[in-house]
């Protein structure tokens, strides 16, 4: 069982590896981003981050191994302190008001009479975007619209900032303390000062739910002490309610959570811990019917819960091929014609049917294939490209960077080339992880990021919806470096 288990952890590796290889060369040589990057300019910026990375690695993380190992709180403590100044420059420097989903939320937020028929049919056919906006009714009822964008960029700084601390110690505790603050570096340049951070929605804002199950579970499984470990089961019950709320899609961890702990056991022929996924599962349902009954009895807006937009629309949506598999108006039209949500989900699914016997076999590989470049082209990750994304001031704030962060800045193609440099040194060092010795974490990690991907092939697609992921590929990718140094100093030493 064990040489079976072994065998198939290495298939699954393997399988990474090609999806990791596949999505570096077609953004680089196939890309498909209206952002219509140069190939050589591609290359060029990735040879930049390339190098940057392996100075700091060979010339401050290595050289200074052992301060750092004794220091890295302080470290990080200050590292983290100079990021904060650094995004809050950006922040005062860029905010803006904020189209689409967002401006919806917050403006409903601010003042919901306003337009309050559209914020109640918004609401209850969106309930994934409820929760933020009971937490921004809670915050932000009748402030001032231009601080109020100023207030939320902050809040999603500290979901960033969160995020990335909780990536440092799951990297330690992975590797070490020096990889640790590098992949603290690596996240920095990949999210931690990317347009993103003015935009407070939940693609950022669940980012330390994730992360911080990764790490929580790690903790976790290594803990001996059994209050500790209920306790800690108790609290992965918490953060798994609370990212559910604020994105659906962290639930993919969940699910390979599940998945990866019934392999490991089937194969250890250990228990599979039922108890410690009873009290997750308890906890999620305690606050979920906490949760059902604050919306039905709440008197800041009226719920129609009859009207929800239910998965299959999704699924639709992902299968049109005019749009690729992402957002089409037309889509979101069909669906709210049927009234309840059951009509919406029989005529979902006759449009599935319908486009699936259009599609044949062959056709919907093809699809697929082109929906995975679609996936990973982009490391701006459609930033500015959503309908009606924001509104552009050059004449206040701070001129110089708006003209390099907006869109229709003089500088913005630095800026797409500076992300996509990084992006796809992420994309790289991460094929390094199946050098590893692969274990639960890794396994995990692994798992997690292919139903991402399978996610996003079978439903609706944006690049921007790896953003919630990203402490996850930034991980990956300094693990993957670690893993590919040891095997280079291997080498030397036989030689």
């Amino acid at each position: 069982m064990k040489r079976l288990a072994r065998s198939c952890i290495i298939t699954f590796d393997i399988v990474i590896a090609v999806l990791f290889v596949i999505s570096f060369l077609v953004t680089i040589f196939d890309n498909v981003s209206s952002n219509q990057y140069n190939i050589g300019m591609q290359l060029i910026s990735l040879c930049i981050c390339m190098c940057g990375i392996v100075v700091i690695k060979n010339n401050l993380l290595i050289r200074f191994k052992d301060y750092i190992q004794k220091n890295y709180r302080s470290i990080l403590f200050f590292t983290m302190i100079i990021l904060l100044i650094i995004q809050s420059i950006i922040i005062v420097g860029i905010s803006t008001p904020i189209g689409w989903d967002v401006g919806t939320i917050v403006n409903a937020a601010i003042d919901f009479e306003s337009d309050p028929e559209w914020y109640q049919f918004y609401f209850s056919v969106y309930p994934n975007n409820r929760f933020i906006f009971f937490l921004y009714n809670f915050l932000l009822h009748n402030s001032n619209k231009m601080s109020v964008w100023i207030l939320l960029g902050y809040l999603n700084i500290i979901a960033i900032d969160i995020s990335i601390v909780i990536t440092f110690f799951a990297v330690k505790k992975m590797a070490n303390e020096v990889w640790g603050y590098l992949a603290v570096i690596v996240s920095i340049f990949v999210y931690g000062v990317f347009g993103w951070i003015i935009v407070p929605y939940s693609d950022t804002l669940v980012m330390p739910f994730i992360v911080g199950a990764w790490l929580l579970s790690m903790v976790e499984k290594d803990s001996t002490e059994q209050k500790r470990k209920i306790k800690f089961d108790i609290f992965l019950g918490i953060i798994c309610f609370v990212g559910y709320l604020i994105k659906p899609t962290s639930m993919i961890f969940w699910i390979a959570l599940i998945l990866v702990n019934a392999f490991y056991a089937i194969a250890r022929k250990t228990s599979f811990g039922i108890g410690k996924f009873l009290i997750i599962v308890s906890v999620f349902i305690g606050l979920n019917v906490g949760w059902q009954i604050y919306q039905k009895h709440q008197q800041i807006i009226e719920i129609d819960f009859n009207k929800s937009m239910p998965m299959t629309h999704f699924m639709m949506m992902g299968l049109n091929e005019e749009t690729n598999g992402a957002f089409c108006a037309d889509d979101v039209n069909y669906t709210w014609q049927f009234e309840t949500t059951e009509e919406k989900k029989m005529g979902n699914i006759k449009i599935i049917q319908e486009r699936l016997q259009n599609f044949g076999f062959g056709d919907y590989l093809s699809f697929i294939a082109e929906k995975f470049k679609y996936i990973f082209c982009e490391g701006d990750f459609f930033w500015g490209k959503e309908g009606g994304f924001a509104s552009y001031d050059f004449e206040t704030g701070n001129v110089p960077l708006k003209n390099y962060y907006y869109p229709d800045g003089k500088y913005h193609v630095a800026y797409l080339y500076v992300t996509q440099g990084a992006w796809l040194l992420v994309q790289l060092l991460f094929i390094g992880t199946i050098i590893r010795d692969q274990d639960e974490n890794m396994t995990l990690l692994h798992c997690t990021i292919f139903g991402l991907i399978l996610f996003l092939l079978l439903f609706e697609m944006r690049s921007r919806y790896l953003i919630p992921f990203l402490p996850l590929f930034c991980s990956g990718a300094t693990i993957g470096l670690s893993e590919i140094n040891n095997k280079i100093y291997e080498i030397k030493d036989r030689i």
